[in-house]
């Protein structure tokens, strides 16, 4: 048995005839004659054995580093102010942590890191807009 990360979306039959469904960014584990052909198909890319061996990055961990990261920048009332004013803005925040929350449940490690990252680019782009804002207010 090895180790395998899913690189493009596919459909596989299961020894026990159920049809699997995998998405970029899932692990999966068989045996490797089994993987060798969606390797070859660039499905996916088979986990070196050293690699294996070490435990895979745990979703809530990716998710509280993240937080950390926008704990340094964030400014309060930032997220109420996007609410009132930037209400895409808003919204795009709330999509993503639904997909992110999606994602940590089933364990897709690289999307997770994709979305995360998209993530914290719009809590950014939220205090930054939102500090300008308080800028103009302040000085006009």
């Amino acid at each position: 048995m090895v180790r395998a990360e899913v690189l493009k979306p596919f459909k596989w039959r299961a020894t026990d005839g159920r049809i699997l469904i995998y998405k970029p960014g899932q692990r999966i584990r068989a045996p490797k004659e089994r993987l060798r052909e969606l390797e070859a198909r660039g499905y996916i890319k088979i986990v070196e054995p050293e690699a294996d061996r070490l435990p895979f990055p745990d979703p809530v961990e990716m998710i509280g580093r993240v937080i950390k990261e926008v704990e340094g920048f964030y400014a309060s009332g930032a997220l109420r102010w996007a609410r009132n004013q930037r209400p895409e803005l808003y919204r795009r925040m709330e999509t993503l942590e639904r997909e992110i929350d999606q994602l940590a449940r089933a364990r897709a490690l690289g999307l997770l890191k994709v979305k995360l990252e998209h993530w914290r680019e719009t809590i950014r782009q939220i205090v930054t807009e939102f500090l300008a804002a308080e800028d103009r207010a302040c000085c006009a």
